[in-house]
């Protein structure tokens, strides 16, 4: 990061938004959108603003975080995170935590996972979300698209994907073969794909809790 020179009457602290995807990310919908949300926390807390093109300092006063994902707790340590009061999100200890291959279990006991792995969590959400599994292997990922067929269609979706994109409907094996062929080998191992039954018609709401 490049250093924001500070003046002594400046406020009491910054937003400071925290971008880990692509150059071009705050170009698109999603970005602005970041960063019209780390704006309106800024006016609500009384800080100045800063963006990733202002470069902050570490040692710049009182920072708060706005950030484009969930962070990894080893950049919300570098990054000085602490508690609620450092940043508007959340942390996790493993990149796979991230996304939403946590929203379903295993095809079985005997199938692939990453490191932190929880078969706990898996089971205590399963009544409260869809029919579904995640898996780290294409041969696992047959074995759930072949047992989630059989109650109708299913839904693929890449973990890392965000707004509907990197989803597709599948209708028999012979439609996921093509999908698991397009997948990278790494990418697979260490987001996993989720695979759960379509629904129709749905109508899709977020929840969350904002604390000042």
């Amino acid at each position: 990061m490049r250093a924001l020179q500070t003046s002594a009457d400046m406020s009491s602290g910054t937003v400071v938004v925290h971008v880990s995807r692509p150059p071009g990310f705050l170009d698109r919908h999603e970005g602005r959108t970041l960063c019209s949300v780390a704006r309106s926390i800024a006016r609500l807390k009384g800080f100045d603003y800063a963006d990733p093109a202002d470069g902050v300092c570490l040692y710049a006063g009182s920072l708060f975080f706005v950030p484009d994902d969930t962070l990894l707790r080893g950049k919300a340590d570098v990054l000085g995170v602490r508690a609620e009061k450092d940043l508007y999100g959340g942390i996790v200890p493993y990149p796979f935590v991230q996304t939403k291959a946590i929203s379903h279990g295993l095809v079985d006991c005997a199938a692939a996972r990453p490191e932190g792995w929880s078969v706990a969590f898996a089971e205590r959400i399963e009544g409260v979300v869809l029919a579904g599994f995640t898996a780290f292997t294409r041969d696992d990922a047959r074995r759930a698209a072949r047992r989630l067929l059989k109650q109708g269609a299913i839904r693929a979706k890449r973990p890392r994907a965000a707004g509907g994109n990197g989803q597709r409907t599948l209708l028999s094996m012979s439609e996921v073969e093509p999908l698991l062929a397009e997948l990278d080998d790494g990418d697979l191992a260490a987001d996993g794909l989720v695979l759960e039954l379509h629904l129709d018609g749905v109508t899709t709401l977020s929840l969350g809790r904002v604390t000042r």
